[in-house]
């Protein structure tokens, strides 16, 4: 099989493990006397379990794998840019190996801060004002699914 077969192989697998994951919870009707402006766990809500566990590992892994082992295309798909590339590119450019390197840092703070975001906001909200473990656990599992997803169907 070449690399762009597996790949895509790989991405419908993750995508039915995805669906599979979740299904279970669309089918929950939620309960008649719940009192929708609780910031705390819902009785109605799916809790996290090993589909969950399983969906993260599997897209996780898949995501590494897809990193490390498939070659990227020899050619790209496309080679022009896109509506306002060229000008931005122009406006934005840094003419110096200092500026560059300045840009860089700028670029890595805000990669790092915008991915711990998530995982901050959960440790500050459900732990420390509402202080309920179970709610900050299962926050922690819907980011960790959203990174795996998210990083297998971008690799």
């Amino acid at each position: 099989m070449t690399g762009t077969l597996i790949a895509r192989s790989l991405r419908f697998a993750a995508f039915a493990l995805t669906v599979f994951s979740f299904a279970p919870g669309w089918a929950t009707a939620p309960a008649a006397d719940t009192d929708a402006t609780s910031a705390l766990w819902q009785d109605h809500w799916r809790t996290s379990d090993w589909r969950d566990a399983v969906s993260i590992g599997v897209l996780g892994g898949g995501a590494a794998a897809l990193e490390l082992l498939v070659e990227p295309p020899a050619t790209p798909r496309w080679t022009g840019p896109v509506l306002l590339d060229k000008p931005l590119r122009s406006a934005l450019k840094a003419m110096t190996l200092s500026g560059r390197e300045d840009a860089a840092l700028v670029s890595d703070v805000t990669w790092y801060a915008t991915m711990s975001y998530p995982l901050v906001d959960t440790l500050i909200t459900a732990l420390a004002v509402h202080q309920d473990p179970e709610v900050a656990w299962e926050m922690t599992a819907m980011i960790g699914q959203a990174y795996a997803v998210t990083g297998f169907l971008s690799a």
